[in-house]
This record gives structure tokens, C-alpha cells and sequence, in this order.
């Protein structure tokens, strides 16, 4: 039987591949199916690279380990040593043009946390479900006499386009 490798580190080779490819112009599915991983891993490192401005060639003059710490995998980091300002990430939401992958790109460059963007999602998520639930956004929408939109979280954003 297989076993499944979600949640484990790609080898910083297979991850060079990815990034060689993309800048070849292939697409994320064809890059996925080529390097036996799941399109979202691929977006991930894609979305990972361009936060950092990391091209193949400057990768492949990093060791593996100054690799993985620029994008911010070197350690496994818990979600409870990053604590995030959702208030704040809400706030910016409500500006045009503004997205969540867009403001994650922004803390990585920031370093106010190494989340993966799927990660960050579901915290985002959590904290939208945790606010309603304790009425929080109701004074608001109360005094303001409308109703809030809460942005969903979407796998398939691509920061910067």
C-alpha cells in the first residue's frame, strides 16, 4: 500500500524542478503531473519563489539549506507561534483589488509569519467563523445597516496578476 507524503518537504531538487518549468511556461497541472505532486504544492513553491523574487538560477546558487530558510521552509513551524492580526487582514480585505493571497505574499516578505498560503487560508477561515459566531461583526453590521461580505479563500488566486 502507499503511503501518502502530505505534509512532508520536497527535496530541493524536485523543488528547483518546479520553478524551472514555470519559468519555461508550463502550466501548474503539467508542472504537478510531471513532478508527481499535487497542483497546489506547485503553487505553494510557485507563489513562495516569486514572493521572494527567487529566479531557477539564483536557486541553484543557494545550498539546500540557505534554500529552504529564504523561502521559508527550513523549520517546521507550529500555527501557534505565529499570531496574526486578522482584524487587520479583514481590514485590508475591504480594499479594492485586495486579496489574500495578495496580503500573504506581503507577511512573508514581511516575515511576520512562514505560512503556507493554505495554511494562512484556514486560519483566515477560522477566524472569519470564530468572529461570527461570537457576534462580533454584528454591532457593526448593526450600525452600519449592512451586511458584511467575508472574501472566501481560494486555492487558485495567483498573487500579483
Amino acid at each position: 500500500m502507499r503511503r501518502s507524503s502530505q505534509g512532508t518537504r520536497l527535496a530541493m531538487v524536485k523543488f528547483r524542478e518546479i520553478i524551472r518549468l514555470h519559468e519555461l511556461g508550463y502550466n501548474q497541472s503539467e508542472i504537478a503531473e510531471s513532478c508527481a505532486v499535487a497542483r497546489s504544492t506547485v503553487q505553494d513553491y510557485i507563489r513562495r519563489a516569486e514572493g521572494k523574487g527567487l529566479s531557477y538560477a539564483q536557486l541553484g546558487q543557494l545550498s539546500d539549506s540557505e534554500a529552504q530558510a529564504r523561502l521559508g521552509k527550513g523549520q517546521k513551524e507550529t500555527v501557534e507561534k505565529t499570531v496574526i492580526d486578522f482584524t487587520a487582514v479583514h481590514r485590508e480585505l475591504q480594499g479594492k483589488g485586495v486579496t489574500l493571497a495578495l496580503l500573504w505574499q506581503e507577511g512573508l516578505e514581511k516575515q511576520q509569519w512562514r505560512l503556507s498560503y493554505g495554511q494562512f487560508c484556514r486560519r483566515y477561515s477560522q477566524w472569519v467563523l470564530n468572529v461570527n459566531y461570537f457576534g462580533l461583526f454584528r454591532a457593526f453590521g448593526e450600525a452600519h445597516q449592512t451586511t458584511l461580505s467575508l472574501p472566501l479563500c481560494s486555492h487558485n488566486e495567483s498573487p500579483g496578476k
